[in-house]
Order: structure tokens, then sequence, then C-alpha cells
């Protein structure tokens, strides 16, 4: 009988919130690194009223594109996306990004205008995100062609024509 191989994975793919104040350091390589705390919601329902679930996390960069453009940009209440691996220092669960296959990117930075320290407050909808604070205009804000607007389907009219290349005596293979 072949020997059997069985490989594991190790990713972690988290989208949140930088609280606190970032921390910049160089490791013992002469890189610089980037250490952070990454706060994710989670919206549930709880006996009828929505509830928000907060978790921390701990991260650390050491990504040579990413720790340059955190330093310059990164502060808190800005929106992340970390893709790396969960390993663990001193006891405490870590979330690495380092340079292989993993990435850290920015969702949204909160404008210039008003508070720069916190991101919009967003209440709970039940998993549901209102973009109508945010500066600038939605995707799904609407207009004459607006896909997102409750009954829009049942509005459209069918097609005028059949798509170029078919007519109803094509063998369909299935």
């Amino acid at each position: 009988m072949p020997d059997i191989y069985i490989s594991s994975t190790n990713k972690v793919i988290l989208g949140g919130k930088v609280v606190g104040k970032p921390s910049f350091t160089k490791n013992a390589n002469g890189r610089e690194t980037c250490r952070l705390s990454l706060q994710t919601d989670k919206f549930m329902m709880v006996k009828g009223k929505s509830q928000v679930f907060s978790t921390v996390h701990d991260v650390l960069v050491t990504n040579q594109y990413s720790v340059p453009a955190f330093k310059q940009n990164l502060r808190e209440g800005d929106f992340i996306q970390v893709i790396g691996e969960l390993g663990n220092a001193n006891g405490k669960a870590l979330v690495t990004v380092t340079d292989f296959g993993h990435e850290a990117i920015f969702l949204y930075v909160p404008s210039d205008g008003g508070d720069q320290n916190s991101a919009p407050e967003q209440p709970a909808k039940g998993g549901s995100f209102d973009m109508s604070n945010l500066p600038g205009k939605p995707s799904n804000s609407g207009g004459d062609d607006d896909f997102f607007r409750e009954n829009a389907a049942f509005e459209r009219a069918a097609p005028s024509k059949a798509p170029e290349g078919f007519d109803d005596s094509d063998d369909i293979p299935f």
C-alpha cells in the first residue's frame, strides 16, 4: 500500500477595525514589523434583539510591502484585512502576516473630516452594513437601473430579442 501524505493548512483571514495605536519596531534581522490589535464584530439576534459581539485579535505584520504603507498611513479606527497564519506568543494567540502568501491591506479609511481617531459608528443590524453615513456614494445607492431596489426584479421587462447566435432550433446538449 503506498504511503498517504496528508497536508494541513493554517490560514487566517480577518477583516476588522484597528483598535489602539499600532507599534512599529525592528526585529533581530533589522526588518521593520508592525504590531496591532484588530477588532472583529459579529452581529447576532439574542432574544429578539440585535447585539454586537466583538473579539480583539493580536496581529504581527512583517510583510515587506504592508509595513511601510502601514507606517505611513495606518491609524486607529481604520478598517483593514489581514491574511496570515495563526500561532501563539507567550501563550496568546497571534496572527502573523509574513511575505509568503500573506497580505495586509486597507479596506476603509475614515475621512479626514470630523473625528480622525475612530471609524463611523455602525448600529447593529443583524449582519447588514448600512453605508448611508459613509462619505462618498455606495455602489448600490440607486439610479434609474437600481438592481438592489426592492421589487426591482419584478418591474423589469423581458428582453426584446434573443441573444446573438441563438435561436429556438439549436439543440441544447443537456
